[in-house]
């Protein structure tokens, strides 16, 4: 699905505010959050800002974004993966519609 579906598909959907939590599943994390799409859009701009900066920055807008979303008590346990295992759950809890 091309991004512009994505875009389509959620603005067809509920408002961002009624998006539903999602369950988000990895071989080393388990947890409810709400939905990635729910943030508030500044998120999407600081992160996208980051990434062009290249400064690593974009890591630490990841780990804020989710601890916005999920529990404090997941937020804590996020602390203990490591890089690549808290990457897959940020790319799981994205794409969790996606089956990924």
């Amino acid at each position: 699905m091309s991004e512009e579906q994505d875009f389509k598909r959620i603005m067809r959907s509920y408002s961002s505010q009624d998006l539903p939590p999602v369950e988000v599943v990895t071989d080393k994390f388990r947890a409810v959050a709400k939905n990635f799409f729910s943030l508030p859009v500044t998120v999407l701009f600081e992160l996208k800002a980051a990434q062009h900066a290249g400064d690593g920055s974009d890591l630490m807008l990841l780990f804020e974004a989710a601890e916005m979303a999920f529990e404090a008590k997941d937020a804590e346990r996020l602390k203990d993966l490591n890089i690549r295992d808290f990457l897959n759950v940020i790319h799981a809890w994205v794409n969790f519609d996606r089956g990924d």
